[in-house]
């Protein structure tokens, strides 16, 4: 049997299920249609402008040919001069002696003396950067008088100190004249050294108050019993 060629089937399509509760849906109206936009005109990309051509430059006329030089005269002949004398000839030099010729140095030997050296210096003493000013000599009419104990007793303290500049308002001279007056005047016993007799006078009372209670006060004697150190000690021993 020759093979017979059949159509293709086809589903048959069915309509849609509805439910019998729910009415049909309407159809939806149709939207209108959009108006088309009217089309840009393309942009035309940007060309750099042609520059114009330069002008040609007109031609350089040609110099015209200078003229030739005339030729310089010739000069006249000098007369003949007459001839000059000739010197007469030096006496030759006697020949000079000969030096001896010196031994050749080596090669790494240094000269014994070299031919620029400075001459040296003479040393200077070092001195420290600061150094103090010296003092001006003091003379006889500007000291003060170290037997005016008065007078240097003010610009000592209770103590025998002497006050400083800041107290005394004084001048460095004046402050240097009166130091030097205050040492002489203790080294001579003029002025002491170390003065609290004032301060003394002030405490006087308080010292001889605290001497007497402290003779009054009573030892401190502890209860111990003094043992020797080579007392034993006794071991007690418990009875059962």
């Amino acid at each position: 049997m020759s093979e017979l060629e059949l159509p293709p089937l086809r589903r048959p399509q069915l309509p849609p299920l509805q439910k019998p509760d729910e009415p049909p849906e309407p159809p939806k109206p149709k939207e209108p249609p959009k108006p088309k936009e009217p089309l840009k005109p393309k942009r035309s990309p940007w060309r750099r402008p042609k520059e114009p051509p330069k002008p040609k430059e007109p031609p350089k006329p040609k110099e015209p040919p200078k003229p030739k030089e005339p030729p310089k005269p010739k000069e006249p002949p000098k007369p003949n001069e007459p001839p000059k004398p000739k010197e007469p000839p030096k006496p030759k030099e006697p020949p000079k002696p000969k030096e001896p010729l010196k031994p050749k140095r080596p090669l790494l030997q240094k000269p014994k003396r070299p031919l620029l050296r400075k001459p040296k210096r003479p040393p200077k003493p070092k001195r420290p950067f600061r150094r103090p000013l010296p003092l001006s000599p003091i003379k006889s009419r500007d000291q003060i008088d170290y037997k005016n104990t008065r007078l240097l007793s003010k610009f000592t303290s209770d103590q025998g100190k002497i006050l400083s500049r800041g107290v005394t308002r004084l001048t460095l001279k004046q402050q240097r004249f009166i130091t030097m007056a205050i040492k002489q005047a203790r080294i001579l016993s003029f002025l002491p050294f170390i003065s609290n007799y004032k301060n003394f006078e002030r405490i006087k009372s308080t010292i001889i108050r605290t001497a007497k209670f402290r003779n009054k006060k009573k030892k401190f004697e502890s209860k111990r019993k003094k043992r020797s150190l080579f007392q034993k000690k006794k071991v007690f021993i418990s009875k059962k």
